[in-house]
């Protein structure tokens, strides 16, 4: 008896076949949803973590800043007298209270760690330094001849040597300011220092184990869903197979589309429509990514301003009587670097580019060229707007000098020329860097005219 006559049936039909792959992709698929679950869960605990980990970190340099102003704002009341800067003073170690807040802050949140444990150290020396600090003002107030009733209870309650008390008033001052600047004092500073850069490190070195941590679980979720997706795009492979007659022609226009290098438009099955969009993310992606390297081809990577490539590109179709050109350096650059290293290097060169950028019009152009020199194309200003380009250089060098992030202030000279007609690019550059060198001749944060030396 054979098996047609037995009602048996010859091998699975597609239609079984159809119906377990889609229940292997519904399993999958839910396997899948609840994979990228714990991924989210997962990124959400290490955002937590390093959200946590940060505000430590901030917590402990805003000890570091405290202290450091207590002290600035003493050595400064102590060497001119001026009550604003002791008023500074308590006003921050009463009011502001930034050192006692960063450590209850991370008592709060971090217990009794080796990191607490780092800040406490160096909560109880920097107030411990304070006693000298009361100390070089109750000098300062004998010096002044200040009402010492009008001072604060701190400062009242000080009791002077005999042999500070026999000093003249000028030897006071010269006391007062060498009890702030000795090597006791800078010693005793630099031990809260240490400390607190310990605790630094050591919150660091915590913020890296968290990252670790996750970035390890992580991973594996990633591959865990790398391979569910790899087995639902095989069960996908499959239906197609099955339903070839409907995929068969959108799948010849995709090729098509894609040997022209278009986008393909999401129409046929669901399958193509995926693949469609999926190809057209990719193209647009590819497209961003050219236009992502032409961009950093023609600009610094540190300041966003152009470079030399960029120069080159813009000029071929500026009309250049129309245009002025400005040069600009940092005045003392080799000294600002030598005195705050690759750090403040960065620092000087983003802030001078920062400042620069946010006081040109939309359609002038930044430059950087060589290490502190900038300069500036205006577009539509010819000669005659000298009033307009020096008040503009002045309101840069007015806000690069303002003392931010705890790094000194500094200035740009600056050198200028007027485009001409029949003049090419390079000619006016080489005359804006003439006046340049002249201007820097003349000193700090001043402007030059080619017009002016010839």
């Amino acid at each position: 008896m054979n098996d047609s006559s037995s009602g048996k049936k010859e091998g699975v039909s597609l239609l079984e076949i159809n119906f377990c792959f889609m229940f292997l992709a519904i399993m999958i698929s839910g396997i899948l949803f609840w994979s990228m679950y714990r991924t989210n869960k997962l990124n959400q605990e290490m955002n937590d973590a390093t959200a946590q980990m940060t505000e430590l970190k901030e917590s402990s340099y805003g000890m570091q800043l405290a202290s450091d102003y207590l002290t600035e704002q003493m050595r400064c009341f102590a060497v001119t007298g001026e009550m604003k800067y002791l008023d500074n003073y308590f006003e921050e170690a009463k009011v502001t209270k930034r050192r006692e807040k960063a450590l209850e802050n991370l008592e709060s949140i971090y217990g009794n760690s080796d990191s607490v444990r780092n800040l406490t150290i160096s909560m109880a020396e920097s107030v411990d330094l304070m006693n000298l600090e009361y100390y070089a003002a109750r000098l300062t107030y004998s010096a002044y001849g200040y009402d010492i009733s009008t001072a604060p209870e701190e400062i009242q309650e000080v009791k002077l040597k005999n042999e500070d008390l026999a000093l003249s008033e000028e030897n006071q001052k010269l006391r007062a300011a060498e009890l702030l600047f000795s090597e006791e004092y800078r010693e005793r500073k630099e031990a809260i220092s240490d400390h607190l850069n310990t605790c630094l490190n050591q919150i660091t070195m915590e913020i890296q184990l968290t990252h670790d941590k996750a970035t390890k679980k992580q991973n594996k979720q990633v591959f865990g869903e790398h391979l569910l997706t790899v087995v639902l795009i095989l069960i996908m492979i499959g239906i197609v197979f099955l339903t070839y007659g409907l995929i068969i022609h959108p799948l010849q226009k995709c090729v098509e589309l894609i040997r022209d290098e278009k986008s393909i438009p999401p129409k046929g099955a669901y399958e193509i429509k995926f693949l469609a969009k999926t190809y057209n993310l990719m193209y647009n992606m590819n497209l961003a990514n050219i236009d992502k390297l032409t961009y950093e081809a023609t600009h610094d990577q540190l300041t966003g301003c152009y470079n030399n490539r960029g120069y080159d590109f813009l000029v071929q179709n500026l009309d250049i009587k129309t245009c002025t050109f400005i040069r600009l350096e940092i005045d003392d650059f080799a000294k600002l670097e030598d005195e705050h290293g690759k750090e403040g290097f960065e620092y000087f060169l983003k802030k001078a580019s920062d400042v620069i950028q946010k006081n040109v019009r939309a359609h002038d152009y930044v430059f950087r060229w060589d290490a502190d020199k900038f300069g500036i194309i205006m577009m539509h200003v010819e000669s005659g707007r000298e009033t307009l380009i020096q008040n503009k250089i002045k309101i840069i060098n007015e806000r690069i000098r303002r003392i931010e992030d705890g790094m000194p202030g500094f200035s740009l000279s600056a050198g200028v020329a007027f485009g001409k007609e029949g003049q090419n690019p390079d000619e006016v550059l080489n005359e804006a860097e003439s006046a340049l060198k002249k201007a820097k001749k003349r000193g700090k944060a001043e402007v030059c005219f080619y017009k002016e030396i010839y």
